[in-house]
């Protein structure tokens, strides 16, 4: 009986030991999951808080959620100037950002569209806005707004579109007599003189 006694407790402790062993095991890849999915967390966080371009959440009360680093930095604004606040109070024209959240309310997804927004310091920048919605169980969560600068473009195709016009209308008012030819020797262009 001794030796089936010393059998059963050295199974028991086999056992335990090997369970042990498993759990220990487990926990360490637990951890180490945990470990990953915290530093994938982290990594996505810093994508969207530095992405090159702005991001934000409006709710469903048009007042801003979240928005990342890059579009405070962009605005001027503070996070206690901009979150929590009306997007309404920071687009020039109203009627654009009304028409941008009332179709991103109907469940629309918005793709380039253009609007002026007011930065801290009072001047305008242009922005293309691309735009849909978070929807949980049919009811509207919030907006995920991306938003591109096109403030430095647009001001360059300003003043080419300028100087093109000044460049025509010195050739039409010039006492010379201009003439443009392609590379196939075709006239595209003959000043009035």
């Amino acid at each position: 009986q001794l030796n089936e006694s010393l059998i059963l407790v050295q199974a028991y402790v086999s056992v335990v030991t090997v369970t042990g062993i498993m759990l220990a095991a487990s926990m360490a890849e637990r951890r180490q999951a945990r470990e990953i999915l915290e530093k994938s967390k982290e990594e996505l966080k810093d994508f969207l808080e530095n992405a090159p371009f702005g991001l934000h959440w409006v709710g469903p009360d048009g007042v801003i959620q979240w928005a990342n680093n890059t579009e405070m930095e962009i605005l001027g604004y503070f996070p206690e100037e901009y979150i929590g606040h009306r997007l309404k109070e920071f687009y020039v024209n109203e009627d654009k950002i009304t028409d941008i959240l009332s179709r991103l309310y109907r469940g629309e997804t918005i793709q380039d569209y253009e609007a002026e927004v007011r930065c801290k310091d009072g001047s305008v920048r242009s922005f293309l806005v691309s735009s849909n919605s978070l929807w949980e169980a049919g009811s509207f969560v919030h907006t995920r707004c991306f938003s591109r600068d096109i403030t430095q473009s647009k001001e360059a195709q300003r003043i080419i579109q300028e100087r093109e016009q000044w460049f025509q209308r010195l050739i039409e008012n010039s006492a010379d007599i201009f003439t443009l030819i392609d590379s196939e020797g075709i006239v595209i262009y003959s000043s009035p003189s």
